[in-house]
């Protein structure tokens, strides 16, 4: 029998024992699948989007841009003098085209070229609009393509101390780089109230709106 050394007994006891040595199997975690989501917070959230369906106000329309404005019919009108005028030329666009034209006649491009920036849609539509109630008037300057001029008529010239009032009221209380002056001494004019029975000037203070009697004179 043949006695080892103590050190090669020992290291082969320590190989031994390696090798008998149970191996531990890596844990594999389960990669859960993009989109998914466990039971219990699934079940929560279709609880959550169930109430709001419930809660949910209803979405007011939104008005697209451009929209074509309705124009009332006569019997829809206003009997008030001021409602009615303004449910005629009571927007920003058409009171410019209005005092642009109290200039003098002017063709499509250059009521198009306003410095406030008038899209070609809306400028054809309240032409069309002005032209229906009598206050532009067209005229052709070229058949083929159809080009037209456009002027005010009697009735829209009338409504010319309507836009010097305005514009009287703007260049007392906004910053402002217009005015109406006289076309002969070259001052700001202003607009005024007056009597045709008494024949005398009224001022603003005085002037009130009230209901007329069923039979009016005519003026």
């Amino acid at each position: 029998m043949t006695i080892q050394p103590p050190a090669v007994a020992s290291s082969v006891l320590s190989l031994i024992m390696l090798l008998t040595r149970p191996v531990n199997k890596p844990v594999r975690f389960r990669r859960r699948e993009r989109g998914t989501r466990s039971t219990k917070y699934q079940a929560a959230s279709n609880v959550l989007k169930a109430d709001d369906r419930m809660t949910e106000q209803p979405r007011t329309p939104l008005l697209r841009r451009g929209t074509r404005r309705r124009i009332p019919t006569l019997d829809q009108r206003s009997p008030c003098a001021i409602a009615g005028t303004l449910q005629i030329v009571g927007d920003q666009w058409t009171l410019v085209i209005i005092r642009d034209l109290l200039r003098g006649s002017r063709r499509f491009a250059y009521l198009a070229s306003t410095p406030e920036g008038i899209t070609r849609s809306v400028l054809s539509e309240r032409l069309k609009l002005l032209e229906a109630e009598g206050i532009v008037g067209r005229t052709l300057y070229s058949e083929h393509p159809p080009r037209a001029e456009y002027r005010l008529t009697a009735k829209g010239r009338d409504l010319g101390p309507a836009l010097g009032a305005l514009a009287r009221w703007g260049t007392r209380y906004l910053d402002h780089n217009t005015a109406i002056v006289s076309a002969v001494c070259g001052h700001e004019l202003r607009v005024a109230f007056e009597c045709p029975d008494c024949a005398r000037k009224v001022p603003a203070s005085e002037a009130r709106i009230a209901e007329l009697p069923d039979e009016q004179p005519d003026r």
